[in-house]
């Protein structure tokens, strides 16, 4: 069962509790740590967009989210990657929005998609449709408990098209939570273009690469 919090008060800041909301779902004192950057880095080819950096604040979040199931903080990335696109027109240039695909067998240990709960608030806000074709077909091991080899080794062939859907022409936007590595985007990327998309790019809602 997915636990979250219980606001007494749904005005009061989301992360701390203590002040009143400002915006995001987050009082003034929580944004002023938040270390926005609205920057992008480049995976192969594949060019990721990313909001914000991967500090102290953002890596509890995510952590809390993902882990502790405080499904909560979706409203917060929800809301930091509406206003992303409201400062960059990002999403304009896109047709399809791919959620970095789970397995289904974690989905069931975790409870819920952490990655599709964000996306289901805010692409009804934007004109991006989902692209549902994209699987995880194999079931790999937490990438966050390994080095850097074992977590290419990890992903190898790990998404497939369950069916035959063409992404001729179509220009495509993964969205996942953080790019380190940046290992799940290169094989997802890998896998979208035999379908001969006209291009691929990425947006998460943080990284923790140098800022260029």
């Amino acid at each position: 069962m997915i636990s979250d919090y219980i606001f007494q008060n749904n005005s009061y800041c989301y992360y701390c509790g203590k002040n009143k909301i400002d915006d995001m779902f987050l009082c003034n004192n929580c944004l002023s740590r938040l270390d926005r950057v609205d920057n992008h880095t480049f995976i192969m080819d594949t060019e990721v967009f990313y909001p914000y950096f991967y500090d102290d604040i953002m890596k509890n979040m995510i952590r809390d989210y993902k882990f502790e199931r405080i499904t909560a903080y979706a409203h917060i990335f929800s809301e930091m990657i509406l206003q992303f696109d409201k400062r960059t027109n990002l999403f304009k240039d896109y047709d399809y929005l791919i959620p970095a695909p789970m397995h289904e067998k974690k989905k069931r240990k975790r409870g819920f998609d952490h990655i599709r709960l964000i996306s289901d608030m805010f692409i009804k806000e934007t004109n991006l449709i989902y692209f549902n074709s994209l699987i995880k077909s194999k079931s790999t091991k937490s990438q966050h408990d390994l080095n850097k080899f074992e977590r290419e080794d990890n992903l190898k062939e790990a998404f497939e098209f369950k069916d035959d859907k063409s992404l001729e022409g179509k220009s495509i936007l993964i969205f996942d939570d953080i790019v380190t590595t940046g290992n799940t985007l290169r094989e997802i990327r890998e896998v979208l273009y035999t379908r001969n998309p006209k291009k691929v790019s990425a947006l998460t809602l943080t990284s923790s690469g140098k800022v260029i």
